[in-house]
């Protein structure tokens, strides 16, 4: 067989990687090559998720109807019967939600990890596994961006979830948030048992299994894990998350393993990772939260709601980046706890246009001079929250780059 790889980022690598192994002749190609295409004997096109409908290579495929696959479809046709996926899409809280239920499945001793859109493209995982680096009887929790699942087929998991979706991405959706929903609503295709298809416990579309919540209090088929209190992880959502990573392990898990101590350990034991309402040591004496994986509105009003004080007015918030044609209107309704925001990046007029009426705002131009100005600015009753509500992409490599720079300038004396 012969494939072409359209993208040479870290999927595209991986899908080499995996087809060299299988013994296909394959080339990575990039629209950005400016290269003629040789499309004789192409039988399949690899997709990486950042490649757009838009792209010249992937449109002339089509035109040949060439088969074209994601990815992630093609690690997946290539792994063996015995792995089991347990597939997490959303707008917001994909990664909390892969990384607690595979910390839970890997605590109870399973043989688990993470991949997809965080950790290992599915193709390196389908790699490892015919190396032999990994045992055959594994458990997989796949983070699935929307951009994954725009061309996948085949796919299909023991348990999928989709935890929410909001307004974002739509400029790759010409402006289509349906269109957007509908993308996401194919990882349900593939599902044998729709009861294992689940709904983020917030969505209207939720539907109560085998995890309830009453009174904060989680139970598991009618007994009580703990009371969501116990917790290190705070907020709608990630209890949100946490449902979601309940109701996908016990796809896979004994019903006495749901309810062991070990598995309550393991829930209270886990704190979410960086960049997510992540707490920042500082000098100043006040208190600073890091929320640069925030990148859409309601990831940002989760994260007012998390830190906002009833009656109070104390928040500095930074918005800002790279707008993706969403709506950010739903804002306006947590401005009364925003004492004064700091607008920054590419979106910068469309917030101030949005707030300028009912907040001070202030925009600019550098993003040292913006975080020196809140330094200044700030006292010990106030609280500093980097929620930007947009991609990274027009100052920063990514969200993680943005974060790490958000502290270091905040850490500088």
């Amino acid at each position: 067989m012969k494939i072409l790889i359209l993208g040479g980022g870290v999927s595209g690598i991986a899908a080499k990687r995996l087809a060299d192994l299988l013994g296909f002749e394959n080339e990575v190609v990039s629209d950005k090559d400016g290269k003629v295409i040789d499309f004789a004997d192409v039988e399949l096109l690899v997709v990486s998720p950042g490649v757009g409908e838009t792209s010249p290579i992937l449109q002339a495929a089509l035109k040949l109807e060439i088969e074209v696959i994601s990815e992630l479809e093609f690690g997946f046709r290539h792994l063996p019967k015995a792995v089991q996926l347990l597939s997490i899409t959303g707008t917001n809280g994909k990664t909390t939600t892969t990384e607690l239920t595979t910390h839970i499945l890997q605590g109870l001793g399973k043989n688990a990890c993470f991949a997809g859109n965080i950790g290992l493209p599915l193709s390196d995982v389908a790699a490892d596994l015919i190396e032999g680096k990994i045992a055959e009887n594994l458990v997989v929790a796949v983070e699935v961006s929307s951009f994954q699942l725009e061309r996948v087929r085949d796919y299909s998991s023991q348990a999928a979830v989709i935890l929410n979706v909001e307004s974002d991405h739509l400029n790759r959706y010409h402006g289509s948030f349906e269109l957007y929903r509908q993308t996401k609503l194919k990882i349900f295709d593939g599902v044998a048992d729709k009861q294992n298809c689940f709904w983020g416990f917030t969505s209207p579309d939720y539907r109560e299994k085998l995890i309830s919540v009453k009174n904060d209090e989680i139970f598991y088929c009618g007994n009580k894990l703990f009371n969501y209190s116990e917790l290190k992880i705070k907020g709608e959502h990630n209890l949100e998350n946490l449902v979601a990573a309940l109701e996908l392990t016990a796809s896979v898990c004994l019903p006495k393993e749901m309810t062991s101590q070990e598995l309550k350990n393991l829930v209270k034991s886990f704190n979410s990772g960086r960049h997510r309402l992540e707490n920042v040591e500082n000098s100043l004496g006040i208190t600073v939260i890091n929320d640069s994986k925030a990148t859409n509105s309601a990831s940002t009003i989760a994260a007012i709601k998390s830190v906002a004080e009833e009656g109070k007015c104390n928040i500095r918030l930074i918005l800002g980046g790279l707008d993706k044609d969403m709506d950010f209107s739903p804002l306006r309704d947590y401005m009364k706890f925003v004492k004064k925001s700091y607008l920054i990046g590419e979106a910068q007029n469309k917030f101030y246009q949005l707030l300028s009426d009912i907040v001070d705002c202030e925009k600019f131009s550098d993003f040292e001079v913006m975080v020196k100005t809140i330094k200044q600015e700030s006292n010990s009753t106030d609280i500093i929250l980097f929620s930007p509500a947009c991609a990274s992409m027009d100052m920063f490599l990514n969200y993680k780059d943005r974060g790490d720079r958000f502290i270091a300038l905040i850490q500088a004396e």
